[in-house]
């Protein structure tokens, strides 16, 4: 059986829609697909042995499907994975911002900051600067931040597109945000 590059694509796209509808407790991961390819494998197997051509071409285009399927799910249950832990840290909390870059938002100062927030990894994070000081790119700021999941932002850029014409998600999903 030939899988063609428009079916393999079609798969992707199909995979990558199911996002929109699929609950965050359903969504596919990669332990999940290898178990069930290695079913679809024996049965891909035993039907090839029995004859039964029609159905084992049909295992191979679910094999093909369970890949894409976790290959499309793998960033969103890793996005997550990374709001959950950001909603369990405290309140407020210290951490040293490294200023990547300076946007001009509204009346006050919007930034794009990196800092090691779990296991040592850096991840960049959105800050609303109110602070009468102004930090300048390439400064390292000590600061007490309120961590919120990357989903608010989204949700109020969502409002405020409308205002402005910009599509913000263009920007925060390239840039990997993880938090505010």
């Amino acid at each position: 059986m030939k899988i063609t590059l428009f079916q393999l694509c079609m798969m992707l796209i199909v995979s990558a829609l199911s996002l929109v509808v699929v609950p965050d407790f359903l969504l596919f991961t990669w332990q999940q697909a290898g178990l069930s390819i290695l079913m679809l494998v024996m049965t891909a197997l035993c039907f090839h042995w029995f004859n039964y051509f029609k159905a084992r071409n049909f295992c191979i285009s679910g094999i093909f499907f369970l890949l894409t399927l976790a290959y499309a799910h793998s960033p969103a249950l890793s996005l997550l994975g990374q709001a959950e832990k950001i909603s369990s840290l405290p309140n407020k909390i210290t951490l040293d911002l490294h200023i990547s870059e300076i946007l001009h938002q509204q009346d006050y100062q919007t930034l794009v900051a990196t800092t090691s927030l779990f296991d040592g990894r850096e991840q960049q994070i959105f800050i609303n600067w109110k602070a009468p000081e102004k930090p300048q790119v390439g400064e390292i700021w000590r600061a007490d931040v309120k961590l919120r999941p990357i989903s608010a932002r989204l949700d109020y850029c969502r409002r405020e597109c409308e205002k402005c014409g910009q599509n913000w998600r263009r920007f925060f999903l390239p840039h990997r945000f993880s938090t505010e």
